[in-house]
């Protein structure tokens, strides 16, 4: 009898961790972006955030590999940043902690290309509660999403407002829209960026930061304006990829300013080397991130 309540209580035990685990592990995120062009013809690329993937390198169990092409057919594909070589893949795997997304290439494809996604994932219950708890920010930049967008300003396509996109419209008489290089390559962009979220104040114009980017679009200059509102307080300006890689990095001083408003700097960067995709500016107090924005390389 007491082997029995022994068995009995070890059950319990098990059948209770097994229970809590699924609670407890972070499960993993993946999304796709599947692309469809006039032919029909299909091809998807995957985004994996995974507790076991890493930045470095190439996660081969989480499919993280380089892709054989067929070349006559069409592809899509992206990169895998971690390799020196940044080979061609069609599943990109990172940390939580970094963005997803980069640069999509393409071949044999005939416009019009219709792209889908489920933004439903964007808001998926398992994604982890900080920084954000969803994916707040998520984008589709070329040359053509610059002039035919679903945003005010900002020039690129908000993949959280829809699920779907024809490129170019198939009404659109315009030549210049159904030229393949206008399509392709195109930069991606999720991610879940806290300073999106940050309540500043609005009362009043000296009590609130401002970042602004021109050109942007930009070619290989661009030039970022900051305005803080305290003349005592030092800052961080950075410029990263998406994978949050360091491209340029500016301290500044209120000493520089005007004692009697909001202090002005401006400065510019020279990103003439770097690939055609999505960048954002940083700008960092000695306490939190105080404003960003997203700026986007053409060429």
């Amino acid at each position: 009898m007491k082997n029995v309540k022994n068995a009995v209580k070890i059950l319990i035990v098990l059948f209770t961790i097994v229970l809590y685990l699924p609670i407890k592990a972070q499960q993993q995120w993946k999304f796709h972006i599947a692309f469809e062009d006039a032919t029909m013809a299909r091809d998807t690329i995957w985004y994996i955030w995974d507790t076991t993937a890493t930045f470095e390198g190439a996660d081969t169990l989480l499919n993280e590999v380089s892709h054989e092409f067929d070349y006559d057919k069409f592809n899509v594909w992206t990169y895998n940043p971690g390799l020196f070589y940044s080979d061609s893949i069609k599943t990109l795997a990172f940390p939580y902690e970094f963005s997803l997304g980069g640069q999509i290439d393409a071949m044999n494809f005939e416009l019009p290309i219709k792209i889908t996604w489920d933004s439903s994932l964007f808001h998926a219950p398992w994604l982890p509660s900080t920084p954000v708890g969803w994916v707040n920010s998520a984008g589709i930049g070329n040359d053509y999403f610059f002039m035919i967008n679903n945003v005010e300003v900002g020039g690129f396509f908000d993949m959280t407002i829809t699920d779907s996109i024809i490129a170019p419209e198939p009404d659109n008489p315009d030549p210049w829209f159904w030229l393949p290089a206008r399509h392709f390559p195109m930069g991606i962009a999720m991610s879940q960026d806290p300073s999106t979220t940050i309540d500043v104040p609005r009362a009043n114009i000296n009590a609130f930061f401002r970042l602004d980017a021109y050109p942007n679009p930009f070619n290989n200059n661009v030039k970022l304006k900051i305005e803080s509102p305290n003349p005592n307080e030092s800052y961080t300006i950075s410029v990263i990829d998406l994978f949050g890689r360091l491209l340029h990095q500016a301290e500044l001083s209120g000493a520089y300013g005007n004692y009697d408003g909001p202090v002005l700097h401006e400065l510019e960067y020279k990103l003439s080397i770097a690939p055609p995709g999505f960048y954002i500016a940083v700008l960092q107090s000695k306490q939190s991130v105080v404003s960003s924005i997203k700026i986007v390389k053409l060429k």
